[in-house]
């Protein structure tokens, strides 16, 4: 078999539908860059598309697939045949040497052997060198041919962005947020501290000549009813107890 424009290696369709399979297969790839910013149906719609294509043009390639699975059976054992050729020829240019060597044969008749054995060789190794080079295309198309005829890998699911943000009770922002000041051993603020830790731990003492029932009244008063019902259950007893 040759590998001359007439007779390629690989038939031109196979080379086609390989080519068609590689350029929509990189389409799917692009594709999936736009699964989190396409409308579903519209993306759905288009890799639908592109995927039965490709298993269009696999269909095509399998039936080509087993053509040239014989095709490169035969290659090889054209080669194999070849290089036994070789060694033969290789073998008996050694023994005409050697019969030169030890003077059997005249330099005239070595010349004249050493000519026809290496002519022979040459020719082996030029059809050697087609057959190695049509087993390696073939091998490397029927691989590719196994590539492009896998299932395409499903694109991952769409990711929501969207993030909604819980909101948190009154009685948990007021805990959290709500800073409220103690006097410390020496007379310097302490830390910012909730409500609800200061009217269970704040013991009953003045602070510049109001009570801590004072401003906690104040606070309360300011408070709306809504707000009221929702702090510490504590704060919400002393409500009903003024």
């Amino acid at each position: 078999m040759s590998t001359n424009q007439n007779d390629p290696v690989v038939p031109t369709v196979v080379r086609e539908l390989l080519g068609e399979s590689e350029k929509i297969r990189g389409w799917i790839e692009k594709l999936a860059d736009h699964a989190n910013s396409a409308d579903p149906k519209v993306f759905e719609r288009v890799r639908g598309d592109y995927v039965g294509r490709l298993d269009g043009l696999g269909d095509d390639l399998q039936k080509h697939r087993s053509d040239l699975l014989v095709s490169l059976e035969d290659r090889r054992a054209a080669a194999d045949s070849l290089r036994d050729d070789r060694a033969g020829h290789a073998a008996d240019l050694e023994e005409a040497g050697l019969r030169h060597d030890v003077g059997e044969y005249e330099k005239e008749e070595w010349d004249s052997r050493r000519k026809k054995i290496q002519g022979s060789l040459d020719k082996v190794d030029s059809l050697l060198a087609v057959e190695d080079s049509a087993v390696a295309e073939l091998t490397a198309v029927v691989e590719s041919i196994e590539e492009h005829t896998r299932p395409v890998a499903p694109i991952p699911l769409r990711i929501d962005k969207t993030v909604t943000k819980p909101n948190r009770p009154i009685r948990r922002a007021l805990d959290e947020e709500t800073p409220t000041y103690s006097p410390s051993a020496t007379g310097a603020p302490a830390p910012a501290r909730s409500w609800s830790e200061v009217l269970s731990s704040t013991p009953p003492q003045t602070r510049n000549g109001v009570t801590p029932d004072d401003d906690e009244l104040a606070f309360l008063e300011a408070m709306s009813s809504d707000d009221l019902d929702n702090l510490d259950p504590i704060v919400a007893a002393m409500r009903d107890d003024e």
